[in-house]
Parts: C-alpha cells; structure tokens; sequence
C-alpha cells in the first residue's frame, strides 16, 4: 500500500467488527487493538462503519453542512517542513502579503453570500505582529460579525491571549502526525510535545481547538492514524481535520527517486478490494465521528482534491463542514501547500452552488 511502512492487513471478521462499530455507537470508546481491527476492516465491513457514523452525525449534530470561509492571507513561512510547499527554501513559490483592508472586504463578501465563520490563514509569517492580527481581527468582527478562526501556527501563549481578546474563538494547529520520530523528520527544529503543549494552552485560554493529521505520509505506519485519532480524544478537540498527504512542488518530499514519494497512485474509490490512502482517510473520518460525536469534522478541500467526490464520500462518513476557499485568484495559486488544490480551479461561489446542490441531494441543510 503506497504511503505506508507495512502492508495490507487481512480485515477482522464479520461479527467482530460488527460488535466493535456497536460499542463505538454506545460507548464513544474503543481501546487501541480495537480502532487498529477496524481500520483494517474490509470494504463492506468499512461500509457500515460509515453507515454508523453518518446515523451518529445524525443523531448528535444534525442533518446540516456547516459553511466556513476561508481567507489565505499571506504565504510567507519561517518554518522549512519537508512536505509544505510554502517551506521558507522553497524558491520556486513568488510570495505575496495581503493587506487588512482586503481581507476585511473579502469578509463582508462572506456575509452577504450568508455565511457566519471565517477562517484566517497564512504561514508562521513573523511580519504580522500581535498587534496587526489583533487589528484585522477587530475589523472583521466590526464590519461583518463574522466568528473568527485562526490557522497562523505556533505563537506564544501571551499572544494567543491577546488573540482571543481581539475576538478570535477557535484556534486551527494540526500535528500532521502523531509518531514523534516521523513528526521530527517532517519538521526541522521542531518536536511533537511542544506542539501538543500549545494545544493544551490554547484550551486553557479559551479557543475552541480544532487539531488536524495526514494521511499517507512516508514512512507513516497504520499504528501511528490509531494515535492520531486518540490524540483527537485526548485533547477532546472541537474539530478534527484529517486529510491525504498530496506533495507539492519544490519540497524534498516531492522529489523523484530516494526515500521520498511523488503523489501517491490510488485506486477512485473507497469500494476496491485494496486498502488506499484515500479510505483510511474515510475510516478515520467514521472513528473520529464515533469517538467524539459532537465534534466538527470537515470533508477537506485536500479529500476532494485527491479523489473524485470526495466532499460528498467524507459527508456520508460522519463529516459536517465544508470549507469555502474565498482567497483571490491571484494569491489562491500561489498558497502552495500542496499542488493541484480544488480551490484553485473553482471560486468560492461555484464551490457554495455545488455545496448546495449536494445538500438538497443529501437532505442536508446548508448553513
């Protein structure tokens, strides 16, 4: 299976995986060996796992696809991790920074499509201060009442204070990755603990937390999604982001040959006999929605970037979030976290018609 050090496993049988999906159902628990049996299960064994936690989704969250709009507003990085196409060396991306007021205008063009939420992102880009990000945040929450989410990476706790009494109320920091060794590798200068610790502050500030993995790394074993998705538990996040690792141009992980891969071939659907990337991401997607029923869970723009409807495939395994791409066509390409994104190819408002028009085939409200 590309992507990951072990190989296909044989799926666990039939009464036992039924018996674990009940527990999941009524318990919202299940031990180590027990997630592991269940991502191995075979495809008609995943099928009522995603039946399972779509009736959960149903039944704890509701029956709507929350909106959430997205404005990248700079791609400048002082970080360098090996799978990032913004990575500091990477010399092939043309930069950009966009100023408060056009954030700020893209905002209330949110709120007039009807949208409440907005997610602010950029790289670890040290030009905007506290106090800059205090001041967009200000102007947003004035001239749109939008809610305010952050994803600016790793800041000090005393900035993150100051955040959240600018009015920002979630926090977006993912881990990618749960194996501290492969965290490392992927990450120069950096370890998982402190990354975790600043998980553990954002929710003592106050932040709704939402963290976030990758699936299909190099080097990425099966065991290490089973501490991803205790990890999600553990810190009792308010959203889980879990998406597939697609490279991008100009990072290490992205060259030809050696011990790094180029995007990985999967088969177009979840319903094959061989285990892929792509339904690993599904199946974590289902546990996730078990194990922590009222949590927010996106079906990602990378999901469906990857694979063929895969924003409906992820909202009928327990997702209710979509994110909505509104950055400009002059900046959206060049916010290269990984090559050939969806967004780049649809606006946001042809991204929202389609959304809805899911929706009415879903019976979903669209909020």
């Amino acid at each position: 299976m590309v992507g990951f050090t072990e190989p296909a496993i044989d799926a666990a049988d039939e009464t036992r995986v039924k018996a674990l999906i009940d527990k999941a159902v009524c318990t919202s628990v299940l031990e180590r060996e027990e997630i592991l049996a269940l991502l191995r299960a075979n495809t008609w064994q995943a099928e009522s796992l995603f039946s399972a936690a779509d009736q959960v989704r149903m039944e704890t969250v509701g029956d709507t696809i929350h909106l959430r709009g997205i404005v990248e507003f700079s791609n400048f990085c002082g970080r360098n991790c090996l799978y990032c196409g913004m990575r500091v060396g990477n010399a092939l991306v043309e930069r950009y920074r966009m100023p408060t007021d056009e954030v700020v205008r893209i905002c209330e063009s949110m709120r007039g499509l009807g949208l409440k939420s907005v997610l602010l992102e950029s790289g670890e880009d040290p030009t905007y201060t506290v106090e800059s990000l205090c001041k967009m945040i200000e102007a947003i929450r004035k001239n749109t009442e939008l809610e305010v989410s952050l994803s600016v990476g790793d800041r000090p706790a005393a900035e993150l204070q100051a955040l959240k009494e600018a009015g920002a109320g979630k926090y977006l920091l993912k881990h990618e990755t749960s194996d501290s060794a492969l965290y490392e590798r992927l990450h120069p200068e950096m370890n998982l603990s402190d990354r975790m610790r600043r998980l553990g502050e954002l929710k003592k500030i106050g932040f709704e937390v939402g963290g976030g993995s990758l699936v299909g790394l190099p080097g990425q074993s099966i065991h290490s999604l089973v501490e991803d998705l205790l990890l999600f538990q553990g810190y009792e996040v308010d959203m889980a982001v879990i998406g597939p690792y697609i490279p991008a141009s100009g990072t290490p992980m992205a060259l030809e040959g050696g011990t790094w891969m180029r995007r990985p071939t999967v088969t177009l659907s979840v319903f094959d006999k061989k285990h892929t990337v792509a339904e690993f991401v599904l199946k974590l997607l289902a546990l996730t929605r078990l194990l922590l029923p009222e949590t927010r869970i996106p079906s990602t723009t990378a999901l469906a970037s990857f694979l063929p409807q895969g924003r409906e495939m992820g909202l009928l395994a327990g997702a209710n979030m979509v994110m909505l791409n509104f950055t400009p066509a002059r900046y959206k390409e060049l916010f290269r976290v990984y090559d050939d994104r969806i967004s780049i190819r649809e606006t946001a408002e042809d991204a929202l018609a389609a959304v809805r028009t899911l929706g009415d085939k879903l019976g979903r409200r669209v909020c």
